[in-house]
């Protein structure tokens, strides 16, 4: 697809975009970068926007699902947990070469 406003050409070919300002290659890369590029280059212009509307969207929304108001904020438990008693440490098995008694004749 190609977009034109005013001297800047913005070409998304499969995910790729590069965008031009008067015939001088200003980004290549990724399409999502090349259009906030795009945006900002033409100060968010709403012919630009127009354009791009649909893409917007969908960037947008999940950002507003994930805003909560500060009611619905949870609350975070601050009391502090209390510690666990220290695990018993494991006995190293004896072999019969660690008998005392054994030792002894």
């Amino acid at each position: 697809m190609v977009y034109e406003y005013n001297d800047f050409l913005y070409i998304h070919d499969y995910g790729k975009a590069r965008l031009y300002k008067a015939n001088q290659l200003l980004f290549k890369g990724n399409a999502w970068s090349g259009i906030l590029m795009f945006l900002q280059q033409t100060n968010n212009a709403p012919e630009v926007r127009e354009m791009f509307k649909n893409q917007l969207e969908q960037r947008e929304k999940p950002r507003e699902k994930q805003s909560k108001k500060p009611s619905e904020v949870t609350k975070v438990d601050t009391t502090p947990t209390p510690t666990p008693p220290p695990k018993p440490k494991k006995q190293k098995a004896k072999s019969i070469w660690d008998d005392d008694r054994r030792m002894t004749k």
